[in-house]
């Protein structure tokens, strides 16, 4: 069985405050680790609330690393909007289009935030079946 595992704000700080120093140390241009910095920012916002809505630590603290990862790669503003981004997805005739960094856990947890507000449709329905075991590697049960 699973562990579960809490994140104190104190954690979080320090994970922010670590994540912060490494922008701050890198090579980047002041202009460009300027707006790093602010997209940080607007990516812990994010993440606080998914913490505090009550979503598996471990599943978040994935998703932080990997937009923190497409951060730390970002060449110009256009890219660091790109990481910060929420990992949404559009409906097309074709099928689905996601972002350029999307993330599935966190397109996953925004669609249970979705599902606690209204039902969500067939489409959506089969999309989080699709990355709910994209996620977890087995199959959703339904009861």
């Amino acid at each position: 069985m699973g562990k579960i595992i809490f994140m104190t704000e104190q954690d979080i700080e320090r994970k922010y405050n670590s994540l912060v120093e490494r922008l701050s140390n890198s090579t980047d241009n002041i202009e460009l680790k300027g707006l790093k910095l602010e997209g940080l920012y607007e990516i812990f916002k994010a993440i606080n609330s998914y913490l505090y809505q009550g979503f598996d630590a471990l599943l978040v603290m994935g998703i932080l690393d990997k937009k923190f990862e497409n951060l730390t790669n970002s060449h110009n503003e256009e890219e660091v909007n790109e990481a910060v981004k929420l990992s949404t997805c559009h409906f097309t005739e074709k099928g689905v289009e996601v972002n350029k960094c999307h993330i599935p856990a966190e397109e996953l947890i925004l669609l249970q935030i979705a599902s606690n507000m209204h039902p969500l449709n067939q489409r959506a329905q089969k999309r989080y079946r699709h990355l709910y075991r994209q996620c977890f590697g087995s199959r959703l049960v339904v009861s």
